[in-house]
């Protein structure tokens, strides 16, 4: 799985020099191939940029998969 730091809306890139720079464009952040390289980056970041609500998210938007099956009462009965 790959992560990237957001806070829903902006994402963080990160420059030659490597400073973390705020981009709209999710295919223009800086993803990370683990979790905690992700974690390191997002405790690095200027104090300025920690205000803003940054947070470390999957690069696929994707948190959770949940299954519900059906219940007995969504059922009708004649």
């Amino acid at each position: 799985m790959s992560w990237v730091i957001t806070n829903d809306k902006f994402f963080v890139r990160c420059d030659k020099r490597g400073c973390a720079t705020p981009v709209i464009d999710k295919r223009r952040a800086k993803i990370f191939d683990e979790r905690f390289n992700a974690d390191e980056f997002l405790r690095s970041l200027p104090k300025a940029m920690k205000n803003l609500g940054y947070y470390v998210a999957p690069a696929d938007g994707c948190t959770c998969l949940l299954y519900t099956s059906p219940s007995p009462r969504d059922s009708t009965s004649s």
